[in-house]
């Protein structure tokens, strides 16, 4: 059984299936949705910083750090920057399925806080 969910505020959102989904007003919590089902959430009020480097998304809080990989994620983090994205969710539609010109999560990973790579540049 696909376990992937989708959530959105309209109804033709819902049917274009998204990588991610926001609103127009700051979020207090970011929903973190993995491909098995399982779901995780981060407050912004612990979002240190969001970094973008090419196909990565860092978002280093306080007590941990998400790493998103995938592809044209600019869009989303802005929507993380202004604390709108509501959730994230892995791998939305199957690999085979997404186009290369849309926005795709191949993979979202948890690590420890690691804020001292802030002071450094991105590889």
């Amino acid at each position: 059984m696909d376990q992937r969910r989708t959530w959105s505020d309209s109804s033709a959102e819902d049917e274009q299936r998204r990588p991610w989904g926001g609103r127009e007003h700051p979020q207090m919590m970011l929903d973190l949705r993995l491909e098995n089902g399982d779901e995780v959430g981060f407050q912004y009020y612990n979002l240190v910083a969001p970094r973008l480097s090419g196909g990565l998304l860092k978002l280093f809080f306080e007590h941990g750090t998400v790493t998103i990989k995938g592809r044209h994620l600019k869009e989303l983090h802005r929507m993380v920057l202004r604390h709108c994205a509501a959730y994230i969710q892995e791998r939305h539609v199957s690999e085979f399925e997404a186009r290369e010109t849309d926005p795709y999560i191949d993979r979202i990973e948890f690590g420890p806080a690691d804020l001292t790579s802030l002071t450094r540049r991105p590889v």
